[in-house]
């Protein structure tokens, strides 16, 4: 699922403006997220997922589906070990800085009231990881995080209950408007957008928010208006 964007502001670098904002992603179902990158054979990386031309700094993700092995509708780790492989689901990109992968986890759009597109980000990597424990009460909810590094071949995801957040001073976490006009908008944030990975429900993935650009500000509408 998605949390409504916040903390916005606006940003002018380089010749860009920009909307930033904070931006979390969560899991409210009933078992884990979890990916990781295929594994490269000796032969080398020869596949482009992420379209850029280069081969060698992306590679396909698995995604883990895990079975509810005494189906009493509780993932418990441990117990819970029956699981499947999907692949592919999705692109992983290689983050030099980091030295680790990005999993392609979101896009942000800016669109007018009646959804018709102005700006979008393109697709956003996140290294997915248990950051806040948003949603505690979920069934199978784990007291302390889970998933809580990403090494260069570790497994990521978002255990019950747990989101990632990033926040706006990370690098992407913004739309660039040069050239939008002045009004009232809305800003939409959906992850999955290419809808790779398997879940029990995919109607919560978009959330969006009414917001009014003045000049050099960026206002949250608390009134309704956005599809």
């Amino acid at each position: 699922m998605t949390l409504p964007p916040k903390d916005l502001s606006i940003q002018v670098i380089n010749g860009q403006t920009r909307v930033a904002f904070d931006n979390e992603i969560g899991n409210d179902h009933t078992g884990p997220l979890a990916v990781f990158p295929e594994k490269i054979p000796a032969s080398g990386d020869t596949d482009d997922c992420n379209g850029d031309g280069i081969a060698t700094n992306d590679r396909k993700a698995y995604q883990r589906v895990y079975q509810d092995k005494n189906n009493d509708g509780v993932f418990k780790r441990g117990v819970d070990n029956k699981r499947s492989e999907i692949f592919p689901a999705g692109c992983m990109v290689f983050h030099p800085a980091h030295d680790h992968w990005h999993f392609d986890l979101a896009k942000y759009e800016l669109t007018e009231l009646d959804g018709t597109g102005v700006a979008s980000s393109g697709k956003v990597s996140f290294c997915i990881a248990d950051v806040w424990h948003f949603n505690p009460g979920l069934p199978g909810s784990p007291n302390a995080p889970f998933y809580n590094r990403c090494n260069r071949n570790s497994t990521q995801g978002l255990s019950i209950g747990w989101s990632d957040e990033y926040p706006s001073t990370v690098a992407g976490q913004y739309i660039v408007i040069n050239g939008v006009a002045d009004g009232d908008y809305c800003l939409v944030s959906t992850a999955d957008p290419a809808n790779n990975l398997q879940e029990t429900n995919n109607d919560n993935n978009s959330a969006a928010i009414k917001i009014r650009l003045a000049g050099s500000t960026v206002t949250v509408l608390l009134s309704s208006g956005c599809p």
